[in-house]
């Protein structure tokens, strides 16, 4: 949701997604005069609701605070705010790092995902299991502005391995 303030215009263009052979452009602007407000909202179709919606690691911020699927490659662990471990050994079971691309090696690509003590992280945990990195993951859980020192997801209900 926006909210726009006296004296502020809100312009929200809408777009379609890389790819989409459709023809669409548009945008919508509410004026209440004086400071601008720029907007962009993508319609791709995804929406986080189920695996085969899962949202993009990119789109991440538009759903902050919402329970939602992500889909992406597990990169690493030992998340800190300033670093990922790309490679095995890892000492933190409760935590990996996902990214657009398997072998994302920049700290700011990447997503701290919390893998809470059970089941998911019996399954999860590159601790145990060192060769999930660079494998398609997708999971489920809310999305946070900060999480291990960036945005993220904490905490998860869910989650499968391509």
């Amino acid at each position: 949701s926006k909210s726009v303030s006296a004296k502020e215009m809100l312009t929200v263009n809408l777009r379609l997604a890389a790819g989409d052979s459709s023809t669409f452009g548009g945008g919508i602007v509410i004026d209440t005069i004086s400071t601008w407000k720029l907007d962009t909202l993508l319609i791709d179709g995804n929406d986080g609701s189920s695996r085969a919606k899962a949202i993009s690691l990119s789109r991440l911020s538009e759903f902050e605070g919402m329970k939602v699927w992500v889909k992406g490659y597990i990169v690493g662990g030992d998340v800190s705010a300033d670093s990922v471990k790309y490679v095995a050994p890892f000492t933190k079971a409760s935590h990996m790092a996902i990214a657009e691309e398997p072998g994302e090696r920049l700290r700011a690509k990447c997503f701290g995902v919390s893998l809470p003590s059970g089941k998911i992280q019996d399954q999860f945990s590159l601790v145990a299991f060192p060769e999930h990195l660079s494998r398609r993951v997708w999971v489920k859980g809310t999305v946070v502005s900060s999480y291990l020192g960036g945005p993220g997801i904490n905490p998860v209900t869910e989650a499968i391995l391509e």
